[in-house]
């Protein structure tokens, strides 16, 4: 029998560990998600559901390291957003549920460290859950005081610098790639971390890799960082 999926948030991925495409779809009216394994026929069959409330965005990550597909949850009524832990076997469990206000999108993204961080919100204002590498978070505090104070706008160079720190470049790769001197990438990297509000290198990385998941880059910063 065909399972007809109902429309909403959803994430797919290899919940059960069969090599076959699942499927997890977030319905905001019951206040629910519901699991989905693949069938062989290639139809999709009930596993499960979760009480998460009105959720409104949903990604599927190995958020502790166990080599099994988690779940991020944002709700953006309830301001908050749930991570379930996966068992491998297309079922989870409640792991944690952390405070966000206006959560109506999640992401995760690869940290400085090789874990998962989750983005939360807006490019304009998105708020970093740092991961600690067990499936639970830290939000990552950026001085609100400074941003009021000061345009957080990044220019199209500042936003270049930044992409390419978010993917690991270090300050004499980046000058070798952008045709500029090292001390202008220094430079360039400062006034970022200004405008971000944050003070360490490992948080500008974070910063600047959620800038890229939730695509802040232009079209043409992307096109002059390809070629």
């Amino acid at each position: 029998m065909s399972v007809r999926l109902t429309r909403g948030p959803f994430a797919y991925g290899d919940f059960g560990r069969r090599g076959r495409l699942d499927v997890v779809v977030g319905d905001a009216r019951q206040g629910r998600v519901h699991v989905y394994l693949e069938r062989r026929d290639g139809g999709h069959a009930p596993a499960g559901q979760y009480l998460v409330d009105s959720p409104s965005s949903i990604v599927a990550a190995d958020l502790d390291g166990d080599g099994f597909l988690d779940l991020a949850i944002a709700s953006e009524p309830a301001g908050s957003v749930t991570v379930l832990n996966g068992l491998g076997d297309g079922r989870f469990r409640f792991l944690a549920r952390y405070p966000v206000e206006r959560a109506h999108h999640v992401n995760a993204v690869i940290n400085a460290r090789g874990g998962v961080d989750l983005v939360v919100g807006s490019p304009e204002n998105p708020v970093v859950l740092s991961g600690n590498g067990d499936g639970t978070f830290n939000r990552l505090h950026q001085t609100r005081s400074a941003h009021k104070k000061q345009d957080t706008s990044l220019t199209a160079r500042e936003r270049q610098v930044a992409h390419l720190a978010a993917l690991g470049y270090r300050a004499g790769e980046i000058a070798a790639r952008l045709t500029i001197g090292i001390r202008t990438v220094e430079t360039h990297l400062e006034r970022v971390r200004g405008k971000l509000g944050v003070r360490s290198k490992a948080d500008l990385v974070r910063v600047a890799a959620l800038r890229v998941a939730v695509s802040v880059l232009s079209t043409d910063d992307r096109q002059s960082l390809d070629t």
